[in-house]
């Protein structure tokens, strides 16, 4: 598949507006991270263009795993399209400088591929700040949500007021499509669901403004190079209809989530715990609410109404037919037995998740004495969280 998706590029490389046609192109596979299952998962690859010797990265190109596969299809024509309306509403802002460009979504030997332009920069999750977590966790979050922030007053915000029609397509709307989705749990989580909407309801009349989500928020996803963002990446999930605030708990969730698995290769499950207790982190989290809520003027009340809505909504995302993402479904769903009420207990609540894999760890390792502390803490929260 490869050859002939490079002889394309090679004959119609003019058409591209990637300057001069190169003396050859390498195509160099990314490592599959494993989220969605294979059937529906893409293959990606970094095309660098190869002139006198010299290399340089120009191209992102992904194709299906398995051409056949219309889910896997449909995820190129999204962040195709996607990229295109988002890229057309900024073209007169130096924010498009940090979104990638479709270059083509086209079939080549009965095969889909899409290639959009490459972006310099490293993984802001990976990018060293200073030794301190908690610092570094303060000006990432703050790089990613100024970021953010311009971009979703630049698409443009929709207001709207907390009503029985926005309860219904905002509450009850994923809701019902969870029960769809996963209809085996749909009687466990009435009373829980029940209380979602009457918290709901006790809000009537609160004024909203709807932002454009990008739906994919997590640092792995944003590039960061010179100090700034230099590029934010897989537009697959953009949605200029989301509920409010998905992306500040997306960000929030994932980047706590890699806190927690930096520390499981230390072994150490005191580590875990003094992270799951920290008010410092649970600050650095609560100024960053605070910040963007201020920001796009949602009134902070709110942000307990709408955090189950994001785990009820990744949750769907993930048991979607697209993605089918079996281990985020797995997690999603021990995440919404724990009825999460607030920031402060979902940052607690996932320490849950270290311990399962330090547990693992530990029981690969034959050291069962870690595995019962393991076991003993996951219990604690269990007991702390989810209802009998």
């Amino acid at each position: 598949m490869i050859p002939a998706v490079k002889q394309y590029l090679l004959e119609h490389w003019v058409d591209f507006d990637l300057g001069d046609k190169p003396d050859d192109l390498l195509f160099i596979k990314f490592m599959d991270r494993g989220i969605r299952s294979a059937e529906v998962g893409c293959l990606t690859f970094l095309v660098k263009q190869v002139r006198r010797s010299l290399e340089r990265p120009v191209l992102i190109v992904k194709i299906p795993r398995y051409p056949k596969n219309p889910e896997a299809n449909r995820s190129l024509e999204l962040e195709f399209n996607n990229l295109s309306l988002v890229r057309s509403r900024s073209e007169k802002d130096n924010i498009i400088n940090s979104i990638p460009r479709p270059v083509f979504l086209k079939t080549i030997d009965s095969c889909q591929v899409l290639a959009i332009s490459f972006l310099a920069g490293g993984d802001l999750g990976r990018w060293f700040v200073t030794p301190d977590p908690f610092e570094s966790a303060e000006i990432k979050y703050k790089m990613a949500f100024d970021w953010l922030i311009s971009f979703q007053k630049l698409m443009g915000e929709k207001p709207a007021e907390l009503d029985e029609g926005f309860i219904d397509k905002y509450v009850n709307g994923p809701i019902e499509k969870y029960r769809q989705t996963f209809s085996a749990d749909t009687e466990r989580y009435k009373q829980y669901f029940t209380k979602i909407a009457s918290n709901a309801r006790e809000k009537i009349g609160k004024k909203i403004k709807l932002y454009p989500q990008h739906g994919d928020w997590h640092a792995s996803n944003i590039l960061a190079a010179n100090g700034k963002i230099s590029g934010v990446i897989d537009w697959e999930d953009f949605s200029l209809d989301a509920p409010p605030c998905y992306d500040l708990f997306y960000f929030i969730r994932t980047y706590t989530d890699a806190l927690y698995n930096s520390l499981i290769y230390r072994d150490d499950p005191v580590l875990i715990d003094n992270l799951a207790n920290s008010t410092r982190y649970f600050e650095v989290v609560e100024r960053i609410i605070e910040y963007y809520c201020k920001n796009i003027e949602i009134d902070i009340e709110l942000v307990n109404v709408f955090l189950p809505l994001y785990i009820i909504g990744s949750l769907n995302a993930a048991g979607d037919p697209r993605k089918v993402a079996l281990p985020a479904c797995e997690r999603g769903e021990l995440l919404l037995s724990m009825e999460i009420e607030n920031i402060r207990n979902l940052v607690t609540a996932l320490s849950v998740f270290a311990y399962l894999d330090l547990g693992k760890r530990a029981y690969a390792a034959n050291n069962l004495e870690l595995v019962g502390i393991c076991k003993e803490r996951m219990n604690a929260i269990f007991k702390r969280f989810i209802r009998k």
